[in-house]
């Protein structure tokens, strides 16, 4: 049953980043970050569905972030499961060998299988080695207090848009899921400094999370 429940908030938390493919962006402005990624820094803005605002090194892959206690958290690709690369951060309670982190591994990898049999995308042609990146987060890191927290969990597509300083503006934006797996190609392709190649390779290593998710296993009292 746990297992059951498990797969279903998968289901419902990736669906509702992945569905929700356009969000209307209104009144984003900022400063840009000193060390630009982007060509002049107009693409550095990364904003998940919540509002909430990233650098493109904060979701680079591989990179290490350090916690309100200064411990460094480190993201491990545990599986690649159809269109999808899922990369486990520590402390998220699937990136161990017990039985319980290893069952809950399993389940997702197998949702994200699942839905890529599901999704017509040019990701499933001969020779495309493109993949959607998922960064699999410690919910500690994200929500505070989550062991007294009625948080499940929680999920988002990246929005990568061009940031004005001068002035706030509105439109309409695709996330970065969306735009790969409608596509076949990694959607930051173009957008860092050095520019991403195809494959998804660049000269300043690495590519960038498309998205993320997490959930609530610090609270024992949600079953």
């Amino acid at each position: 049953m746990k297992k059951h429940l498990l797969n279903l908030l998968a289901v419902y938390l990736l669906l509702a980043g992945f569905a929700t493919n356009a969000q209307t962006l209104d009144s984003i402005t900022g400063s840009f970050s000193p060390n630009q990624v982007s060509p002049d820094g107009i693409l550095d803005a990364v904003f998940d569905q919540y509002g909430n605002k990233y650098s493109l090194d904060d979701i680079k892959v591989g990179n290490t972030k350090a916690n309100s206690q200064g411990v460094m958290k480190t993201s491990s690709l545990l599986c690649t499961s159809g269109y999808f690369n899922l990369y486990f951060e520590v402390g998220c309670g699937m990136e161990g060998t017990s039985t319980a982190e290893t069952d809950r591994r399993n389940v997702i990898c197998q949702v994200f299988s699942d839905i890529s049999a599901f999704v017509n995308s040019p990701l499933s042609n001969p020779g495309n080695n493109n993949r959607v990146n998922i960064w699999v987060r410690d919910i500690n890191q994200i929500v505070s207090g989550s062991s007294t927290s009625g948080v499940l969990g929680l999920a988002t597509a990246f929005y990568n848009v061009p940031q004005n300083t001068a002035a706030g503006f509105g439109g309409i934006a695709d996330n970065e899921i969306w735009k790969t797996i409608h596509t076949g190609t990694d959607s930051y392709i173009n957008v860092a400094s050095p520019l991403v190649t195809a494959g998804g390779v660049n000269s300043s290593g690495g590519t960038f999370y498309h998205g993320m998710m997490a959930f609530n296993f610090n609270n024992s009292g949600i079953n």
